[in-house]
């Protein structure tokens, strides 16, 4: 009698197996907060610009600056895109690479750090292109390539032996290159612009070590989460908001992922 009790037991403990709906929820992609804001926004963008001729394109696009005021271009450049494929393919590089890279640092630290590479880049870009052509001839940049090359030379510094997924399993230090040879079959794309890009990563990664300042501090990004616009991203339907903290983040990853099975 005990052992069959025991038997019992232990078939009321065995979890049933997954059902269709519960396996065709858990294969929908994670939305990332920050990544998805900013893919949003530039296909906004592109219909303002392309399609409906509302805004300008080039008044954005990072190239021969017509006035001092436009100083906005260092940033503006990345969000715009002047055709639907060359929307299509950087939407699907940032998506690869920034998600993963929202996971590990948090959704407010991954926009600060979208927005400074972006720049830190855009910069990059006017002092190299100066010099080898001129500022007068200097060829327009656009498009979120640039940033997904800063994330790409950051993390050649900070961990060049991981190992990523990119079509194949390689090592972070020699994701450049590779990405340097796939960039010449993105529309739009440039190779000086995506390797000022990787220098901007490159810069961000020592130079957080001897200016401190150019980092933000896990308990800063906690403490901006709680105001305008962070605190109304986490209540957003279907998108999946990081916290700044890796102690939550990490358990609210776990949970996450058990969730999707009960």
């Amino acid at each position: 009698m005990a052992v069959r009790r025991q038997q019992e037991q232990l078939g009321d403990n065995r979890t049933e197996p997954p059902s269709l709906v519960r396996m065709v929820k858990s294969l929908i992609p994670v939305l990332p907060c920050s990544t998805f804001s900013t893919a949003l926004f530039g296909w906004i963008l592109f219909y303002l610009t392309c399609r409906y001729k509302l805004l300008g394109e080039q008044t954005f696009t990072l190239g021969n600056f017509q006035s001092r005021l436009q100083v906005y271009r260092v940033l503006s450049y990345v969000f715009i895109h002047r055709s639907m494929s060359a929307l299509v393919c950087n939407i699907l590089m940032l998506w690869h690479f920034g998600g993963a890279m929202e996971k590990d640092i948090g959704t407010v630290k991954f926009a600060y750090l979208t927005l400074l590479l972006a720049i830190l880049s855009g910069i990059n870009y006017v002092i190299i292109g100066s010099i080898f052509f001129g500022l007068e001839n200097l060829k327009e940049i656009q498009g979120f390539t640039v940033v997904v090359f800063a994330f790409v030379g950051m993390s050649v510094v900070l961990s060049p032996m991981r190992s990523v997924v990119f079509i194949t399993t390689i090592k972070v230090i020699y994701l450049p290159f590779v990405l340097l040879i796939l960039s010449l079959f993105i529309p739009e794309s440039s190779i000086l612009g995506n390797i000022c890009g990787i220098a901007a990563g490159v810069v961000y990664a020592y130079g957080r070590k001897y200016f401190p300042y150019l980092d933000m501090h896990e308990l800063t990004a906690a403490s901006l989460e709680r105001y305008f616009p962070f605190n109304n991203l986490k209540n957003l339907p279907g998108i999946t908001f990081y916290s700044a903290l890796w102690e939550v983040r990490h358990v609210e990853t776990t949970n996450r992922w058990f969730a999707r099975w009960d």
